[in-house]
């Protein structure tokens, strides 16, 4: 089966025009297993660049830069994920059994003391438990919220087109091109 090209709104031709996916999965390919994996696309780009950039551009580093210029949009990383307050609470009061046994048998005098602190500390929690939930829901909602308009960014990066000649991006709306740079902050804006 063949694949369909469109044609671009700025040349107004489909001879070098290709899907952005299929370069970017062809630059993978060609970046794991170097110049010898087949990757039609990746050849037919190459012979659009200037000999003179040609010869810098070559191999592991040249695909790199091209998958990287395609790439799919993607979310913020994060480092973590956000942990219930309750549970976190759940984990200190038993962490605290732990040590005000340990007290209670070394240092008799300050165990009550202690007691009344571990007390007070969970007081405190439970006073500012409601608020603590609120923030915590919060990055909850914002985290399932970014990854459904990452979700609809890509499924409209699947739908792009690339016109070698003018260096442009189209297929979501007739008529309407995005410099390559430019692609993903545009993807993400329409996702909105």
């Amino acid at each position: 089966m063949t694949v369909k090209k469109l044609t671009c709104p700025v040349c107004g031709s489909e001879e070098k025009t290709f899907k952005v996916s299929e370069i970017y999965i062809q630059s993978l390919v060609r970046l794991k297993h170097g110049d010898e994996a087949e990757a039609p696309i990746i050849d037919a780009l190459q012979q659009e660049i200037p000999v003179e950039r040609r010869d810098k551009l070559k191999g592991s580093r040249y695909y790199r830069q091209l998958m990287e210029s395609f790439a799919p949009p993607q979310g913020e990383s994060t480092a973590s994920r956000a942990i219930n307050p309750d549970w976190v609470a759940v984990g200190m009061f038993l962490l605290s059994l732990f040590f005000l046994y340990q007290i209670f048998a070394t240092q008799y005098g300050a165990f009550w003391y202690m007691v009344i602190m571990v007390v007070v500390a969970f007081g405190a929690y439970l006073f500012f438990r409601t608020r603590l939930l609120a923030r915590y829901q919060a990055q909850r909602d914002q985290e399932s919220g970014q990854r459904g308009l990452v979700e609809k960014s890509v499924g409209q990066w699947m739908k792009l087109y690339y016109c070698a000649t003018d260096n442009v991006v189209f297929g979501l709306k007739k008529d309407e091109t995005v410099p390559i740079d430019q692609m993903r902050p545009y993807l993400l804006a329409k996702s909105q």
